[in-house]
């Protein structure tokens, strides 16, 4: 859940909209791969149920590697603080100034794409509330106009 730090403003990864995500996947990535493999089955004259073992078992694979990510990325923690916006991951810490941020946007309604001055981009994914993330972010890069 997104939360006030005393020293800044900071967002976590959020388990629920995590699997939320990653169930979705699933579900579309069983489905395809069902229509293909039961197009296959048809075609080439083999039982129905290759076909849905097969699916069954490559969604599997995908869904296990998607709940390795979790497990990278649950320990990701962004912050604004002190005009910088700051990353901590199980990779180590990353700051850029704030003055550098070209651009704060939503994207797909889940994630907030962090566009900088060099052009390069940066994302925060399955933030609880992304679309208030990036409001604040924005928010903190602009000036004080008083």
């Amino acid at each position: 859940m997104d939360r006030l730090a005393p020293d800044g403003l900071s967002w976590v990864p959020s388990r629920q909209r995590f699997l939320r995500r990653v169930m979705l996947n699933a579900g579309l990535t069983f489905a395809a791969l069902l229509a293909v493999a039961l197009a296959f089955s048809i075609w080439f004259d083999l039982p129905r149920s290759w076909g849905i073992l097969v699916a069954l078992v490559l969604t599997a694979g995908f869904f296990l590697e998607d709940v390795t990510r979790w497990r990278q990325m649950r320990t990701d923690m962004w912050q604004v603080a002190q005009g910088y916006l700051i990353h901590d991951s199980i990779d180590g810490r990353a700051q850029i100034s704030l003055s550098e941020v070209a651009d704060v946007r939503l994207h797909f309604g889940s994630h907030v794409i962090i566009k900088l001055q060099s052009g390069q981009r940066m994302v925060m994914r399955d933030l609880a509330y992304p679309a208030e993330a990036a409001a604040q972010i924005d928010a903190a890069r602009m000036p004080d106009p008083h």
